[in-house]
């Protein structure tokens, strides 16, 4: 005979926080990038409808090269997040962490170092060597 097991409710968290007087705890905005903001984009991004949890933002597949260093890190910050909810990938986290850091750069710096890299282009005086093919960025 099958062994069964009670499920547990799930638990509204705006009512729990409500309930135990809990406030929200904002990113810090000296660092944009902190473990807080990673979190929250997860919990608002990752989404499950009953099989693999995806984001629920439009995504396209792409192959990038990553950087070693760069994916032991996306791992220790998989074995950091919380283990209830959606469970996201490796890939998923990686994601939204590049999302982040993008939404750093505004689109006037990025047009301001674009014209830049192409005004050096132009000047036959700039020495382009050791350039790395990143157009100054």
């Amino acid at each position: 005979m099958a062994r069964k097991f009670a499920v547990e409710p799930e638990v509204d968290a705006e009512a729990f926080a409500k309930a135990l007087g809990a406030k929200p705890v904002e990113p810090r905005s000296d660092h944009p990038l902190d473990i807080l903001a990673v979190r929250h984009a997860l919990q608002t991004m990752v989404r499950s409808s009953g099989g693999r949890p995806g984001l629920a933002i439009s995504v396209d597949r792409v192959k990038i090269p990553k950087i070693d260093e760069d994916w032991i890190r996306i791992k220790e910050l998989s074995a950091s997040l919380p283990k209830t909810g959606p469970c996201p990938s490796l890939g998923q986290i990686a994601a939204v962490v590049l999302h982040l850091g993008l939404e750093q750069l505004s689109r006037p710096d990025i047009q301001k170092a674009l014209l830049a890299s192409h005004l050096q282009d132009d000047d036959p005086s700039s020495d382009k060597a050791g350039t790395s093919g990143m157009h100054g960025l």
